[in-house]
């Protein structure tokens, strides 16, 4: 994975193994407790399209989130000093991918929603109770992430992730899944930390 291999070449072998470990058991035991629990996201099942599992948890998707929430901790880190402040910036825009990842997945027949109400504004079928599972996970873990240390050094890749994931999610959500609700809920809720952390990123080179 690019994200993590840049971690390990830009920062050290120590750094990006202590991120991923961190970002892997949060995203991991978060989707555990929920598969019995159904908390704290809400009442999802996944499909037998996914071929690994860990503990009925599928790995492709942790992973997919290692590599987002390291695009995440670097933009939040830049917008922001204050730990918790990273954490929320962050968390945010988790969260507001979060959902266009659902409903791709479910749209794709990856996942379904057994009870989806009350759903997101506008996005039928995604709870309002997996944005906030997936805000308070978020900040829990980009609250344990952001102790490592802040080396700063080239972040070229984790900037192209941030940037192709923002603007992915919001152009996919409006021409794949044709859900403009969902388009604008992206490009604003992401947009919280993706419009600062673009405009200091455009001060940089002016």
């Amino acid at each position: 994975m690019a994200a993590i291999a840049h971690a390990a070449f830009e920062r050290s072998a120590w750094w990006a193994t202590g991120f991923v470990i961190g970002a892997f058991a949060v995203w991991f035991l978060a989707d555990l407790a929920n598969r019995y629990s159904d908390l704290p996201f809400g009442h999802v099942r996944f499909t037998d399209r996914f071929s690994l599992w860990l503990m009925g948890v599928p790995v492709a998707p942790l992973l997919g989130w290692v590599a987002i929430t390291y695009a995440a901790l670097i933009a939040a880190r830049r917008v922001a000093k204050a730990t918790l402040l990273v954490a929320v910036f962050g968390a945010t825009y988790l969260a507001a991918a979060d959902v266009v990842v659902q409903s791709a997945l479910q749209h794709f027949g990856y996942l379904h929603w057994t009870n989806p109400s009350p759903s997101l504004p506008g996005i039928p079928g995604i709870p309002a109770q997996n944005f906030v599972g997936c805000l308070l996970v978020g900040v829990v873990m980009l609250l344990l992430l952001d102790l490592l240390p802040t080396n700063p050094t080239r972040d070229g890749v984790p900037r192209l992730m941030f940037g192709w994931r923002y603007i992915g999610d919001f152009v996919g959500a409006a021409a794949v899944l044709d859900q403009p609700a969902l388009a604008v809920f992206s490009a604003v809720i992401g947009g919280a930390l993706a419009v600062p952390y673009g405009y200091l990123l455009f001060v940089d080179r002016v």
